[in-house]
């Protein structure tokens, strides 16, 4: 009698486990939104000098406020793509230039110039400060595009720029299909490791070897999620991994030896 009431908590254990997974949210659409900026703003014009006519050189900009989805590299005057997708993309660039100088502004990925993001502006008299730029542009990034904002001369003799102020802005608009929400994982997380915890306290409590062994297979699965798809919060990707591993380890420690153990008891 009492060996068929510890079947029939495992069997409600298991029942419950298997509904609470079908009944999570764990294919539901969510949007998942990458952003990035660059600018700068000079009270003294930065001069960029332009090695000929029609030549693109990138602006060197000097802050960002938010990145998300993007890395920043300043140094070389780039936002990196992290996620392939469509981005709407705006820039502006205001400056000054020689009197009846012509230039022309662009998106570079990769350092060639984008057709579709190209602005022109003329300036009128010497010191004058014009602005050129666009709003509203769609383009399809690939993951480690490089994303600047250039500008080159396009009147003969060159004249070099001097930029007072400029910006770029990239949000990605594609919304997509992911395997679970952070939500879900805790939620995922914490039932399994809790789960387990309460079934080796069982164990413990009535000495019942099946209990113990059910407890490992849960941390065992809790670790090899957490291996394959991290834990919510944690960018660090070997931290998760580690953690992931060790708990399987402590799954296996209550899974298999006990289980060992069982088999060898039951055949001698």
């Amino acid at each position: 009698m009492k060996r068929k009431k510890i079947f029939f908590l495992i069997f409600l254990v298991l029942t419950i486990l298997i509904s609470s997974f079908v009944s999570a949210d764990l294919s539901g659409s969510k949007e998942l939104i990458q952003y990035g900026d660059m600018w700068l703003h000079l009270d003294v014009g930065q001069t960029i000098v332009l090695p000929g006519s029609m030549v693109y050189v990138n602006l060197n900009f000097s802050n960002s406020t938010i990145v998300k989805g993007f890395e920043l590299n300043l140094d070389e005057d780039v936002l990196t793509v992290l996620k392939p997708g469509h981005y709407k993309v705006d820039y502006s660039i205001s400056f000054s230039g020689g009197a009846n100088s012509e230039f022309g502004g662009s998106i570079g990925i990769n350092g060639l110039e984008t057709n579709s993001t190209h602005s022109h502006r003329k300036i009128g008299t010497g010191g004058d400060v014009g602005n050129m730029g666009a709003t509203g542009l769609l383009l399809n990034l690939s993951t480690n595009d490089n994303i600047s904002v250039m500008i080159r001369d396009e009147a003969s003799p060159t004249s070099n720029p001097a930029i007072l102020a400029a910006n770029i802005v990239l949000i990605r608009i594609d919304t997509e299909e992911q395997f679970t929400s952070e939500e879900n994982f805790l939620w995922l997380y914490s039932f399994l490791i809790g789960v387990g915890i309460i079934l080796l306290l069982i164990s413990k409590r009535i000495e019942e070897v099946w209990f113990e062994i059910l407890a490992g297979f849960l941390f065992i699965i809790a670790g090899i999620v957490m291996i394959i798809f991290g834990y919510p919060g944690f960018t660090d990707l070997f931290l998760q991994r580690g953690i992931g591993i060790i708990i399987t380890g402590v799954g296996l420690y209550y899974s298999i030896f006990p289980l060992i153990n069982y088999m060898e008891e039951k055949f001698k």
